[in-house]
């Protein structure tokens, strides 16, 4: 065993015990092996030792190696106690999950499937993960475990929260407020890293996506700076982010010449300026100038996904509640369309005497369609 591989497993094992709780089940996954993209190698580990001594023989093989971030259920043990097994197709379920332990911001760099990144492209991700991270400070969360992942950068917040439904949906909707204020063009947060059997990078390996040349060459994962000892993001803090999420997404009525309601013709009627950016298989317009509050200028927004359906918002506490309907009726200067105007007076009576009229001529009905089948069988 030389030198490198001594670093690379005494890293790994120290990575490991910030990641994980002494004792936890973890379960690693290594993915897309000697260029077979459906050999999935995969084992069970409480012996981190162990499974960083594992690791090495996978370099330059693998596309990536990664491990579960939560708590497994130790039974899974069983399974592969300790080692790899090769061509695995049991791996770890959401319900395997003892409970949730990290919230992970993914920031990757927006470019073509199946390489790395550029020097440009990496440094852009850390840029904003670092922006991010500052952001997030702002609102009183403390530090995260800040890492690169080889291509991007990754931000690791401490959380404490069963594995739940509610848990599930809490998290995702944090993940969604950061990806519509943070995602762009360039960077994009990924919003589907909720669910509590996500497997994670597992750092001090070698990500290798594509080929390595000199524009975009496979670089190694490592920790940058751990998180704060003891310090949890509260369930508060996490719901006050996730209110900040878009909204219900509202279905918009076609004209026959388009087959989505047409956003940027509607803020261009409008005269609202906006940057059109990516997002999430469809379309986000930041907003230059928020329409709900004069305390502020930034942060509103307007998101449509691939289907059409639209949603909108605003990341300021103060603009808390509104969204696509709420943004129509501002800037068109209507009531909101969802909110039906107060009946007339007398309305309730003369509905009353109408229902009534009704069931009289229902009740005369039935009485001759039975008088008539009578008479049809006395015959």
């Amino acid at each position: 065993m030389n030198d490198m591989t001594k670093r690379q497993i005494a890293a790994i094992e120290r990575g490991l015990g910030i990641l994980a709780q002494p004792g936890q089940v973890v379960e690693v996954r290594i993915l897309n092996i000697d260029g077979r993209r459906n050999r999935v190698d995969s084992g069970y580990f409480d012996d981190f030792a162990a499974l960083a001594r594992a690791i090495p023989t996978y370099n330059g093989r693998a596309e990536g190696v990664y491990i579960t971030l939560n708590p497994v259920n130790p039974d899974l043990l069983a399974r592969a106690a300790n080692r790899i097994r090769r061509w695995s197709n049991l791996t770890t379920a959401d319900g395997d999950i003892l409970r949730r332990r990290w919230l992970p911001i993914d920031v990757d760099p927006v470019r073509p499937s199946g390489i790395s990144s550029s020097k440009a492209e990496h440094a852009a991700a850390h840029a904003r993960a670092q922006g991010i991270r500052e952001w997030l400070s702002d609102l009183g969360w403390p530090q995260p475990l800040y890492a690169d992942s080889g291509n991007g950068a990754h931000l690791l917040y401490p959380i404490d929260l069963p594995n739940e439904n509610e848990s599930t949906l809490l998290v995702q909707r944090c993940l969604q407020a950061l990806a519509v204020k943070h995602s762009d063009a360039a960077v994009k947060i990924d919003g589907g890293n909720y669910n509590a059997a996500r497997i994670w990078k597992l750092y001090f390996t070698l990500t290798a996506k594509g080929d390595s040349t000199a524009a975009r060459p496979h670089r190694w994962s490592r920790i940058i700076a751990a998180s704060e000892r003891d310090a949890v993001v509260a369930v508060e803090q996490l719901a006050d982010l996730a209110a900040l999420a878009p909204r219900e997404l509202v279905e918009e009525p076609v004209t026959s010449k388009t087959s989505h309601f047409d956003v940027d013709s509607w803020l261009q009627v409008h005269g609202l300026q906006a940057k059109r950016s990516p997002w999430n298989g469809g379309w986000r317009w930041k907003l230059d100038d928020c329409p709900f509050s004069d305390a502020h200028s930034d942060g509103a927004y307007v998101v449509q996904l691939a289907n059409g359906a639209i949603s909108a918002g605003c990341h300021h506490n103060s603009c808390q509640g509104k969204g696509w309907q709420e943004l129509r009726a501002k800037v068109e200067g209507r009531e909101r369309a969802s909110v039906v105007s107060a009946p007339p007076p007398g309305f309730e009576q003369l509905l009353q005497v109408e229902l009534q009229t009704v069931m009289d001529n229902l009740a005369e009905e039935l009485k001759h369609e039975i008088r008539v089948q009578f008479d049809s069988l006395s015959a």
